[in-house]
């Protein structure tokens, strides 16, 4: 009874990584494509540039 519910937790452990790495790895992404974006609005530039 035990062992099993160790086992379980331990896949969820995994599963709960997965999905973290997964959403990291989506958001990366999604900031790399945006930023050409940031780049060509010039108000932006020139804040990302000032700051």
């Amino acid at each position: 009874m035990f062992k099993s519910k160790k086992i379980t937790l331990e896949r969820q452990m995994r599963m709960r990584k997965k999905l973290l790495k997964t959403i990291i790895s989506s958001l990366m992404t999604v900031a790399i494509t945006a930023f050409p974006v940031y780049d060509q609005t010039p108000g932006l530039a020139v804040w990302v540039t000032y700051e």
